[in-house]
């Protein structure tokens, strides 16, 4: 039985507001995290990128790590950055969800690959200017096929770091008491509010039972695609109930994921049919290739056109 997971709390200083770590989740954040990049690029040195315990993003924290490792490979800049991933991920590729068959070592390869350490387990304490203080971890180093280093009550020196914090419901949600303890939606299978049937939520706003509970805290991403599933079901159910229909349930296990994690010029596309079993469902992984890479930057350019034409019915 898996050990009961870390509680969640936000770190003392990470940030970006008011703390000394660069966050993405935002285009304000994004923005301000690409000005300090700019800027460590003048000055460069020990780069930190990673996901705290209980983030629901580890997918960014990836995508954003390979693609700076990239960014420096094409300045010539990479041999003056040592590059550390830090996650509370009980493995490489576990993604907050299990992991899908052979993302493990196919990540694993990725980081041996291009020279990036990875902590796992990781457990974030507080940031002081220049240094990420850990509860708890574990370091593989790239270059080395031994043992786990043991991080416990260590520091991780930084130049740039970004984190992916904690993530919470809005505050209205958690002053409400509707939420759970970090504000998210407790909803059914119909996305009805398993207490007030006539609230309704889906995406980011609701809570997700991990399937594979870890240690240190992983939550489950609510992607695009999968935020996407989760509020046309709930629209029809809404509809629905207010024609007198039938309600149309659709369990959140039921739904598939589908990820395409950019790495600068190649990348790997997954998918599997049981985002609760992504390791017993339907899955498939292709190995890296340029075009990956090619078709997450086609996805993203059709999704961003879908929805400013208003044809959010498609695919």
């Amino acid at each position: 039985m898996a050990a009961a997971s870390v509680g969640w709390h936000w770190p003392p200083c990470l940030g970006p507001h008011g703390g000394y770590t660069q966050s993405i989740c935002t285009v304000e954040h994004a923005l301000q995290a690409g000005a300090a990049w700019r800027e460590f690029l003048r000055e460069p040195g020990p780069l930190v990128i990673g996901a705290t315990q209980h983030a629901s993003c580890f997918g960014a924290a990836y995508e954003f790590v390979f693609n700076l490792e990239y960014a420096l490979r094409k300045a010539g800049m990479r041999d003056k950055v040592p590059i550390t991933f830090v996650t509370a991920e009980p493995f490489a590729g576990h993604f907050g969800i299990g992991g899908l068959k052979h993302a493990q070592g196919m990540t694993e390869w990725f980081f041996r690959h291009v020279g990036i350490d990875w902590v796992l387990d990781a457990v974030l304490e507080r940031v002081t200017p220049g240094e990420i203080h850990l509860q708890r971890g574990r370091r593989v180093r790239a270059a080395a096929n031994g043992q786990p280093e043991d991080l416990s009550g260590r520091g991780l020196p930084f130049k740039y770091a970004m984190l992916i914090p904690p993530f919470l419901g809005v505050e209205a949600v958690r002053r409400s008491g509707l939420g759970n303890e970090r504000g998210f939606l407790v909803v059914d299978e119909y996305f009805r509010h398993t207490r007030h049937p006539n609230i309704y939520g889906a995406g980011v706003s609701v809570a997700v039972a991990a399937p594979a509970p870890c240690e240190a805290g992983c939550s489950v991403p609510k992607t695009g695609f999968i935020s996407e599933v989760m509020a046309k079901h709930a629209a029809y159910n809404i509809a629905a109930e207010i024609e007198g229909r039938p309600l149309k349930p659709k369990p959140m296990g039921e739904i598939d994921a589908k990820y395409v994690l950019d790495a600068g010029d190649q990348g790997i596309i997954m998918y599997t049919d049981r985002g609760d079993a992504p390791r017993d469902g339907k899955w498939r992984l292709l190995p890296p290739d340029p075009w990956a890479h090619w078709m997450k930057v086609w996805c993203e350019r059709y999704f961003l056109w879908k929805m400013r034409t208003g044809r959010v019915n498609w695919p």
